[in-house]
């Protein structure tokens, strides 16, 4: 197809009138979305919900509360909200023997602790969003590092 037949095509104009944010589930089922909203919830609001990661991890937490959804969310400063050391909180979480490279590790991963006792079998939906945080090494390292 060439651009100027790209062009061409009808545009869709969602919505059409303001009005229609009235009915915001019925808008998103017609523009957005369409057949995708499930006939029955997909959260059951008695079952934990946990929730990690950026900013946006938080949000959902506080909406999910609000809709009486019982929810957790694990707040981790947001510089380890990185790939990198995201997998070493985790490896830590999974492996209490796993030594710290260095005492800024220590502290920055201190939430791993309480992890450690917490029942994971309790969970019945774990959201993570992955934030665009720089990672931090000292000296071209491997360790991730906040000390400097």
């Amino acid at each position: 197809m060439t651009e100027r037949e790209l062009l061409k095509r009808p545009r869709g104009k969602y919505p059409r009138y303001v009005s229609e944010f009235a009915d915001l589930e019925g808008l998103i089922e017609k523009y957005v979305l369409p057949g995708s909203i499930p006939a029955k919830p997909i959260l059951d609001r008695t079952k934990l919900v946990m929730t990690q990661g950026s900013c946006f991890a938080e949000n959902i937490a506080y909406v999910l509360k609000a809709n009486k959804v019982s929810v957790y969310n694990l707040t981790v400063p947001e510089f380890v909200n990185s790939p990198r050391a995201n997998e070493l909180f985790y490896r830590h979480l999974m492996d209490p023997a796993l030594p710290y490279a260095n005492p800024s590790q220590a502290k920055i991963f201190a939430p791993v602790q309480a992890l450690r006792d917490f029942d994971w079998s309790k969970v019945h939906l774990f959201l993570f969003t992955m934030g665009v945080a720089p990672y931090f090494v000292r000296d071209g390292a491997e360790t991730f590092d906040m000390t400097s």
